[in-house]
């Protein structure tokens, strides 16, 4: 057995430690492990696991000073294998880890080995899960459909609980997986989850029917859903998005990422109608990636984003068939109510090019515009854009750039023209992909930038009017309400 990925305070530090420096580590008092991934393996690559050692593991991890470890991973593979062996194992391990009472997260993953054997241990976790009141968040992921039997032994576990957990992901349950769940939140909504993320269940529109019900539920206490991958078609997104409509609250985010009903703008126009009437119940926080979408869902769409009172919070169109004239048509939508941007907006993975950039920067440039952050990728004209042999911003590209941030044709236009609000400007990659970082932009970018990341936006003004049009030694009287060490 190995345990792999120990992580010290927080930081995404990943180590292939041997299993007697791991216990070490994890019995000293003061260790600042989080994150622990625990293999139960019986395959031939990797070292078999004992009970003895799963059992001292156990202990290890039920200390009650490693206050640190919040997050846990087991890995099953292989466990078809010498069935009985593994259950024991895995019973040792969690009637341990059941005394640690830091544990919020735990993550199952079962990967080679016949599906038919998951409940049983899922019949071993159920106690552990069901009794573990710190437990917040649940994910459990299988290689291959779980059966249904799986899924009934997880609701009851849930429905022992006396909180109920924040957040459950479930990966490859199937549709009736799904169906069989949304049925039990639906009959017992005090349990549901407040995040619900499904992935690769192949819902389609049919499972589509029993969850648009889990949605409308006054009972449910739902505030995110994520969908990804679940071939979900035009029939289906109208019945979600019915369901979104007719709720009394929106839900807090939206996430439905590759689905082909998006992907022939029917299904984003489908969308846009449900919420024709109630633009308000649109999640402030809405994923649509990697969906295809093209000119006139997106132009439907953008139309019911006007008659919202206030802005999306963030709004994902990255990775989508978004050309120029699509997207032009998009903004100049938003630059006739600029205060109804979204406050994130994430554009990366598109083909824009020289007109949409000049739409963008436009928009940029109303004082109304709430945009905050923008993330694209730089595919423009050479004239104002890029060097196309690294896709990276040419300085003309980045001087068009600048004079939005900070216009310094005089200081009334760099007070009041000058955009006070964007404080994230990204993402350039090179030609493999790599993603530019933050500290490649420019030295007056970045300094722009972070002038805007200050929340008195009066300020923000007059310290750009500092940088603009003072130079070398002056008096700084007229600025006496502002603090010397900003103006830098």
């Amino acid at each position: 057995m190995e345990l792999l990925r120990i992580v010290h305070d927080d930081n995404c530090f990943k180590t292939s430690l041997t299993n007697h420096e791991v216990l070490r580590l994890l019995n000293e008092n003061d260790s600042a492990v989080n994150y622990i991934r625990i293999n139960i393996d019986e395959s031939s690559s990797h070292p078999t696991s004992n009970a003895a050692l799963l059992l001292e593991v156990g202990r290890a991890i039920a200390n009650p000073d490693l206050t640190k470890l919040t997050n846990l991973g087991v890995y099953f593979n292989d466990y078809g294998s010498n069935h009985g062996s593994r259950i024991h194992e895995a019973l040792l391990l969690f009637r341990n880890i059941a005394k640690n009472r830091c544990l919020q997260s735990l993550k199952l993953e079962f990967s080679a080995g016949d599906v038919n054997r998951i409940p049983g241990f899922l019949e071993v976790l159920k106690s552990f899960i069901a009794g573990n009141s710190t437990l917040k968040s649940l994910d459990v992921t299988t290689r291959l459909v779980m059966p249904v039997k799986g899924v009934d032994i997880l609701m009851e576990a849930l429905q022992r609980r006396d909180l109920p957990l924040e957040k459950i992901r479930f990966c490859q349950i199937g549709q009736s997986g799904v169906g069989c769940m949304t049925t039990f939140f639906s009959h017992h909504p005090d349990v549901a989850p407040q995040k619900l993320l499904l992935e690769r269940n192949w819902v389609q529109d049919q499972g589509c029917e029993s969850l648009s019900k889990t949605i409308c539920n006054e009972n449910v206490q739902l505030e995110e859903l994520h969908m990804r991958y679940e071939g979900i078609e035009v029939a289906g997104l109208e019945l979600i998005s019915a369901a979104l409509a007719s709720r009394g609250e929106p839900l807090q985010r939206l996430v439905l990422e590759h689905n082909p009903g998006i992907w022939d703008d029917k299904g984003l126009i489908a969308i846009a109608e449900a919420f024709q009437e109630s633009p308000n119940l649109i999640p402030d926080k809405l994923g649509l990636a990697s969906n295809r979408i093209g000119p006139n869902g997106l132009r439907s769409f953008g139309q019911v984003l006007l008659k919202r009172r206030s802005p999306l919070e963030s709004l994902h169109l990255n990775n989508n068939r978004i050309y120029d004239a699509s997207l032009m048509d998009f903004l100049m939508a938003l630059h006739r109510k600029p205060q109804k941007t979204p406050k994130i907006l994430d554009l990366s993975g598109n083909n824009i090019e020289r007109g949409g950039v000049l739409q963008i920067l436009a928009l940029l440039r109303r004082q109304e515009c709430s945009l905050e952050q923008l993330e694209m990728n730089y595919v423009i004209d050479d004239d104002l854009a890029t060097d196309r042999t690294t896709r990276s911003l040419t300085r003309v590209g980045w001087d068009s750039i600048a004079s939005v941030l900070c216009d310094a044709r005089d200081i009334p236009a760099t007070y009041f023209a000058s955009n006070h609000t964007i404080t994230k400007f990204g993402s350039a990659t090179d030609r493999s992909g790599q993603f530019f970082p933050f500290r490649r932009h420019p030295h007056n970018i970045r300094l722009y930038l972070a002038m805007n990341s200050l929340e008195d936006k009066r300020k923000v003004a007059m310290m750009k009017v500092v940088y603009a049009h003072f130079a070398g030694n002056f008096c700084l009287d007229l600025f006496e309400d502002m603090s010397p060490s900003l103006i830098i």
